[in-house]
């Protein structure tokens, strides 16, 4: 089974991050959900100047996002609209609702948690490392 449950929690993999502030982390780095594998595995890469890319499985998106300290913020997102089989579409759902409501992160011994804003925990991120997309 999926760890993209129905209640869109979604858990991702880290697989190594330096020890340097949460902006340093997040910039130039991209994460995967773990437990998924193949072509369709929805992915996240925080760019340069706040600016977010990556795929909910199916469509690619792009946006913006804001840090400040264990704060984190994604602005609404722009996504492509192409139609993927009713299980990639659901997962993606889930994958976009949970960022919608990031309010939050937490840094942990080689993880990314993202938070919603109770401070319930939305992902657990590992990092994405030599990817080609």
């Amino acid at each position: 089974m999926s760890r993209l449950g129905l209640d869109a929690s979604v858990v991702l993999v880290l697989v190594a991050a330096p020890a340097l502030g949460h902006e340093q982390v997040l910039s130039g780095s991209e994460w995967a959900a773990a437990g998924e594998e193949g072509a369709r595995v929805p992915f996240i890469r925080f760019g340069e100047s706040g600016r977010v890319a990556g795929s909910g499985g199916c469509n690619r998106f792009r946006g913006s996002y804001q840090q400040s300290g264990d704060g984190l913020t994604f602005s609404p997102l722009a996504a492509t609209r192409m139609a993927c089989p009713p299980e990639v579409m659901r997962r993606e759902r889930a994958f976009f609702d949970m960022l919608s409501h990031v309010r939050g992160m937490r840094m942990g011994t080689g993880e990314l948690v993202l938070l919603d804003g109770e401070g319930r925990e939305r992902a657990v991120l590992t990092r994405r490392t030599g990817a080609a997309d």
